[in-house]
């Protein structure tokens, strides 16, 4: 499927729309967020089909994973902030040294304005949603923009967001380098990012020159394990076990096992695991035609290996062994990532 990327010309409208929404005050009423956020959950829970077999047509996913993880917690982060508006737009009474005790200072929780989200295609569905739930519970405007390398996903949130929630508040901008780069032009009142360390340098560079606050969470997916040099061996075989008991005629033939999102990404992978000078103890098996990379557990990979230099992103796991703790930790700190 071929993604509709939005015009450049568009993004600008959507942003002057966006904030000129969100300027109405609209937002303020705290039962028009509560509303705005049960329809997050509405448009999920009326289209979770769809959403299942976007997410199977873009990623090969399992239909179990996105019920869990990708539902799962929109479902709970809706109702954590419906639940808790009233409290959290609630006027505080901070502590406050004496000399200003006949000004009562108070804290009033107020919007932010207009709000950036951009995601990644792991999850594109919860690691969109959830910022854009919190925006709204917090009285702000947002725009979302998905992942490009999910063009299924990206094109389903495009059509249904307007459907289910204001249309004047909330948009979808899809596109690639060339639309994002166009949004980072922007001023916007916040930007959250979900991604790699490289794309977020780029984003925060973007931001300074606005002096935009953003939020950035940089991957948390276990790129590598340090093992006692000892108990190297161990956990290999622990982990060959478990990856048996998984796939006991393979993950290729299995239907609970995903794909890379696109061949340049597996073909990444592919250099990837062709470059270590660590030793493959199981897995290696790729076809970047099917975006099929094996799970792949490579031991012995020092910190100067290719797959130690950048986020994997990808089904395989480098063991590094270490003498103790204290090299563990000098390891860790000398990386900038």
């Amino acid at each position: 499927m071929s993604l509709i990327y939005t015009p450049l010309d568009e993004i600008l409208q959507i942003h002057a729309t966006a904030k000129r929404a969100f300027l109405s005050g609209k937002t303020k009423s705290t039962a028009f967020r509560k509303r705005q956020i049960a329809q997050v959950a509405w448009m999920v829970k009326d289209n979770e089909r769809r959403f299942v077999d976007a997410m199977k047509a873009d990623l090969g996913r399992p239909d179990q994973e996105t019920e869990f993880f990708d539902f799962g917690i929109v479902y709970g982060e809706s109702r954590m902030a419906y639940d808790n508006i009233e409290r959290w737009t609630k006027e505080q009474a901070p502590d406050f040294h004496p000399n200003w005790f006949l000004m009562k200072p108070r804290l009033k929780p107020e919007p932010k304005g207009v709000v950036l989200v951009i995601a990644p295609f792991n999850y594109p569905l919860f690691l969109l949603l959830v910022p854009l739930i919190s925006a709204i519970a917090g009285g702000n405007a947002a725009v979302l923009k998905p992942p490009e390398n999910t063009p299924v996903f990206s094109a389903l949130l495009a059509e249904l967001l307007p459907k289910y929630l204001n249309s004047e508040l909330y948009h979808v901008v899809n596109g690639a380098v060339a639309e994002t780069t166009k949004l980072l032009e922007l001023p916007w009142d916040h930007i959250m990012y979900i991604g790699n360390a490289r794309v977020g340098r780029i984003i925060a560079e973007a931001a300074a020159k606005h002096l935009t606050p953003l939020t950035l969470e940089i991957c948390l997916a276990p790129e590598y394990v340090l093992v006692p040099e000892e108990s190297q061996a161990a956990l290999v075989s622990a982990l060959r076990e478990v990856y048996h008991n998984f796939f006991p005629d393979g993950p290729k033939k299995s239907d609970s096992y995903g794909r890379i999102v696109t061949e340049a990404h597996a073909a990444r992978i592919q250099k990837l695991i062709m470059q270590t000078r660590g030793t493959i103890e199981f897995g290696g098996d790729l076809d970047v035609a099917e975006k099929y990379v094996e799970p792949t557990v490579v031991s012995n990979v020092r910190a100067d290996d290719p797959l130690m230099a950048e986020e994997i992103f990808g089904p395989v796991l480098a063991i590094v062994p270490v003498k103790d703790l204290n090299e563990a930790i000098t390891l860790i700190n000398s990386r900038q990532d």
